[in-house]
This record gives structure tokens, sequence and C-alpha cells, in this order.
């Protein structure tokens, strides 16, 4: 505890010359050096992954600029707009309109880019999300493009230089500390000491900001799941009131409303149009967050005070979302691989009576002698892998894709009975499946980092 310090300060300075803290001070230097590459690091990758958002920012903000300067220009000249002019003109033409929805980047739908409140253009993260989770949408590959870079750079470049940057001035104040105490346990006056301990004291204090940081993410959590609870007893409220006339438009729709009212299931009736339930949904929770933001969570904390888009679900499904494109990813690069390069990987994978570095060098050389292999194994390492473990993650799915291009897994001659022979002999670890296991890998090192934001 740091009031500790001051009682072993007086009895150090009293003992005179105990040469206890000598060893502390190259301890802290190492540690100030290592801090320090790390901070290096993080800098050069999000420099780079900055600078590779900013050309993709411009290329879609030209791309939405010269799509609604065209339009303007039709209209304008008085010749036939690209754009449907309305829901007539939709229906007579519907090639022209589907042409549109995918090919104009002004259309609401498309439109990915939007300003802050300095009028500067950023992208609209909630709407990548929601066309990253629509396989069937235009821009979904282009959506689930800038998620991954952004991720990467917020994850792994923003926060871990933040991290790296204060490991550097935690080790920096513990290497003044024990500058103070050695010089202390050294003969130095009472008020040296002291001012040692007092530097470390302070230290532990500062060591304290993760709880802290844990917390606040219990917060969001708990928020998340309050508001969730309040749109579920709306809806419920909703139901048993038979209250869906507003979100219904057509009047034989309302009919069958009131026909499927009679008899509830419990649930919302299917007669209602999906984009009428999403706006129902979408209502009450608005009507939560209004709600919360009154309410307090942990000590005395006002909901209005808390992001809950923050929260672990949400954070879990951008996650999702980026390991999902990066195995995509990763599984196109291997189909333009050719056999000789991925069974020379597989056999020295799985290669018995290696130590594990003598593994991890001669997997490093085959990753090296092909481009391909080293750029898998570059944007797993910047995902936050080690590089054996990157290695690890690899050669799983090399395995994953040769199973399926073979139709069998030549590395695993149990076959369909590997998880009955794992039960009867207690050997959980044949049971693995490697994707499965990868996926696990991808997902922690997406994580892994000093606290959440």
């Amino acid at each position: 505890m740091p009031g500790a310090y001051a009682l072993e300060a007086v009895g150090n300075a009293n003992a005179g010359a105990t040469y206890t803290y000598d060893g502390l001070l190259p301890h802290d230097i190492l540690n100030v050096a290592a801090a320090g590459l790390a901070v290096t690091s993080a800098s050069t990758l999000r420099a780079r992954y900055r600078t590779r958002l900013d050309e993709m920012l411009r290329s879609d903000v030209d791309a939405l600029k010269r799509s609604s300067a065209q339009q303007q220009q039709l209209r304008r000249s008085g010749k036939p707009s690209v754009r449907p002019l309305n829901s007539e003109e939709s229906a007579r033409y519907p090639q022209l309109d589907a042409h549109f929805r995918e090919t104009d980047a002004s259309m609401v739908d498309n439109l990915i880019v939007t300003r802050d409140s300095r009028g500067n253009w950023k992208y609209d993260k909630p709407k990548l999300l929601k066309i990253a989770r629509n396989e069937r949408h235009p821009y979904s590959m282009r959506a689930r493009d800038v998620l991954t870079l952004m991720h990467i750079y917020h994850e792994r470049g923003t926060r871990q230089r933040k991290g790296a940057m204060y490991q550097t001035f935690m080790s920096g104040l513990g290497a003044g500390a024990s500058v103070l105490m050695i010089a202390g346990t050294h003969g130095a006056a009472l008020p040296v000491v002291a001012a040692g301990y007092a530097v470390a004291a302070g230290r532990e204090f500062l060591a304290m900001g993760k709880p802290f940081a844990q917390e606040r993410q219990k917060m969001r959590d708990a928020k998340a799941e309050e508001m969730t609870r309040m749109v579920k007893h709306d809806l419920k409220t909703r139901l048993a009131n038979h209250d869906f006339q507003p979100f219904v438009w057509d009047e034989a729709r309302r009919a069958a409303v009131n026909a499927n009212a009679q008899a509830p299931s419990g649930v919302l009736p299917e007669t209602i149009p999906l984009e009428a339930k999403s706006g129902i949904v979408a209502a009450a929770f608005e009507n939560a967050e209004r709600k919360t933001a009154e309410r307090s969570f942990g000590k005395w904390i006002p909901g209005r005070l808390i992001n809950h888009r923050k929260s672990t679900p949400a954070q879990d499904e951008e996650r999702g979302i980026v390991v999902k494109h990066v195995l995509d990813a990763i599984r196109n690069e291997l189909e333009h691989m050719s056999f000789v390069a991925l069974d020379g990987l597989q056999d020295v994978a799985h290669a018995p009576n290696f130590s594990l570095s003598g593994r991890v060098r001669r997997l490093t050389a085959q990753v090296k002698a092909d481009p391909r292999l080293e750029s898998i194994h570059t944007i797993l390492t910047e995902m936050g892998m080690r590089p054996g473990e990157a290695l690890g993650v690899m050669t799983q799915l090399v395995d994953v894709h040769l199973a399926k291009l073979r139709g069998f897994d030549r590395t695993n001659p149990l076959g369909n009975e590997t998880q009955g022979i794992a039960d009867l002999i207690n050997q959980p670890q044949l049971k693995r499946e490697p994707l499965e296991t990868a996926e696990a890998s991808m997902r922690d090192a997406l994580v892994r980092g000093w606290i959440s934001e």
C-alpha cells in the first residue's frame, strides 16, 4: 500500500547502508527501454494505418462528390437523371433503380462518410457496421476493409501506443524512486529517502488505473443491459395493448394485425413488415436511452456519461466482423498458392521431435520464402499476435484449407471417430478444431492490450 512507504522510509534511513535497492535501477532502466521500443513500434504501425485510412477516406469522399455533382448537373441541364425521380419512375424502370442503388455513392443506403462537429470528413462507424453485416450490400466489402483498418489502427496503434507511453512513464517513475532509495540506503538524509518513497507511492497509485477502467466497462455493460430490459418491457406492453396501428400504413395489413392481435403469441405479429418492426424497436431504444441517461450506474455515475455503444456485446460484434473479414482475406491468399508451398509448411508444422525454437525457425524460413505466406503472417502480427503465435494460427488455417481441397485431413488419421476416441482415452486436445482454435486466437489477439477505453 502507498501509505506503508513512509514507515519503511524511516526504518531504512535509520538502518544505514543496507544496499537493498541497488538492483532496482538496472531493472527499471530495462523497463524504460522496452516500453520505449513499444512506443516506437506502435507509433510506426499507427502512422501506416492512418495513412491508409486517409487515402480510403479521400477516395470515398471524392466518389460522393462526383456522384452528387453528376446528379445536380443532369437535373440542371434537363437531361434524364440517373436517379429515379420518384417511386412511380422507380416502378416503371426497375433496372435503372437497381443500377442506381448499387452504384450511386450519394444514396443514403450507400453513404459511409459524414462530417464531425468541426466539419471535417470522417467515416460513419454505425453505418459501416450496418453495411458490413449485410453481405448482399454492394459496399459490404468496402465497409469491412475500412472497419478492419480502423480496428487495427485503434487497438494496435492508438491504444497500445498509449499503453506503452504509460508504461514508459511508470518505469521512469520507478527509476527515479530507485535512485532516491539507493541514496537513502547509502546514508543520505531522511528527506531524500522520504522523497524516494513518495515517488514510489505515486507510482503505485497510478497503477490503479486499470481497475478503474474495468469498472467503467462494467458500467457500460450494465447500461446496455438495462436498456435492453426496458425495450423488451415496452414491447411486451405494446403487444398486450395491441398498440401497433401507428407502424402499419396499409389498410389490409392493419386488418391482418388486428386479426392476429385477438390471439397474441407473445411476439410481434408476422403481418407487420420488417421495416416497421425495426422502427418500433428503434423508437423503444431511443426512449430507453433517454430514461437511462438520468439514472445512476456504479457509484453515482449518471447514465449520460456512459457510452453503451462500447459495451462488451458491441465490441465483440465488431471484433467478429474484423476476424471474419481477415479469415476471408487469408482464404483468398491460400487459394492462389500451390500445393507444394502449403504442403511444405504443413510438413514442418506436424513433424515430430522438433524443439519449439527449432520448429519456429523452420516455419519462419518457409514463410519468408513465399510472399503470400509472409503477407498472411504480417496481418496476423499486426492484429496483435506474437510472431510464433501467428505461425501456429497460419498452420491451422493451412490444415483447414488443404483438408477442404483434398476432401480429407491427412494430418488426422482418426477421421470422424476423433471425438469418440478422445473421450474414451481422456485426451481432449485431440478434439480441437483448427478453424475454431485459430478464430479464438485471433479474437484474443484483438482484445490484448493495456486497458479498455
